[in-house]
């Protein structure tokens, strides 16, 4: 007997039902940054194909919303 951790994975189960099976602890790890790079070539992908960058708009994040996560109150 011993803790189970897991690293979530695209097709992974979702979290409550991990936990539920007895996980003790679930890690996104590089997931999030490598789903980050899947926009970035579809973006590309787009660009290079037809000129136009909408695909953009999916998860745009705004620059008032990025300096947000920086400012200390």
């Amino acid at each position: 007997e011993g803790r189970l951790n897991l690293m979530a994975m695209p097709g992974a189960p979702a979290a409550n039902v991990l936990f539920n099976a007895g996980v003790q602890r679930v890690s996104l790890g590089p997931t999030a940054m490598l789903a980050s790079l899947g926009t970035v070539q579809n973006i590309a992908q787009e660009l290079r194909q037809t000129g136009t960058w909408s695909s953009i708009e999916t998860n745009f994040f705004g620059y008032a919303e990025a300096e947000a996560l920086f400012k200390h109150d």
